[in-house]
């Protein structure tokens, strides 16, 4: 058998595990994502919203 045969897995038979903190979206078994206290954020930019930080300039 062809190691190519069986094609991709599909996406949409991939198990949601948990809720983004910061977007709401789905996470997914397997998906690389950032740990924030017992909750999962989907990327660095939603752990930031999560946390409610804000950007700003030093010494203003």
């Amino acid at each position: 058998m062809d190691r190519f045969e069986q094609g991709a897995p599909d996406p949409q038979a991939a198990e949601v595990v948990d809720d983004c903190l910061g977007c709401g979206g789905e996470i997914y078994r397997g998906q690389e994502v950032v740990k924030y206290g017992d909750g999962l954020c989907c990327n660095f930019r939603c752990l930031g919203t999560a946390m409610n930080a804000e950007k700003t300039t030093a010494g203003e």
